[in-house]
């Protein structure tokens, strides 16, 4: 039931750090539907706020640059946002994500000790369901997974 009510949604997934790829592909096809250039400006790393706006092409880039600044800021945890939030072009807060969650190998490794050290330090906490601590659990072993076969890919 939720992949049917996913593809009927008229925005994308809230990012809470995990998941990056999913939110990644969903925000893309999310920033290509909200108009020509709202993709192309995200991707557009020349580009740079003019101080005066005189063309109508000007206006159109800045429009669609706070389009997809709004779109990409508005779906964000507060650890996420605190990450960009000081940025104002699309291009910048697209690629500073990025490069965070899908970056070098130093940080993939770094995230891969972060990932150990939580299911080193992993506990049942008092009152929590089996069925949540099983949920908590599994996600640290996903997260472990899907950077560890990340990892071998690129070496490959």
């Amino acid at each position: 039931m939720a992949t049917v009510e996913r593809l009927y949604s008229t925005s994308t997934p809230h990012f809470d750090g995990s998941n990056y790829r999913y939110w990644k592909t969903c925000t893309r096809v999310h920033l290509k539907c909200r108009g020509a250039g709202v993709w192309e400006i995200t991707l557009d790393e020349a580009y740079a706020i003019p101080p005066v706006r005189a063309s109508q092409d000007d206006k159109d880039k800045y429009y669609a640059n706070n389009k997809a600044v709004d779109i990409l800021l508005a779906r964000l945890c507060r650890s996420e946002f605190d990450r960009v939030e000081d940025l104002v072009l699309a291009n910048k807060i697209w690629s500073t994500l990025q490069s965070f969650h899908e970056g070098t190998n130093q940080v993939k490794s770094r995230l891969f000790e972060t990932y150990r050290r939580e299911y080193e330090t992993f506990s049942h906490l008092p009152g929590e369901t089996t069925d949540a601590l099983f949920q908590c659990f599994l996600a640290i072993v996903n997260k472990m997974l899907l950077l560890c076969l990340t990892l071998i890919m690129i070496k490959q």
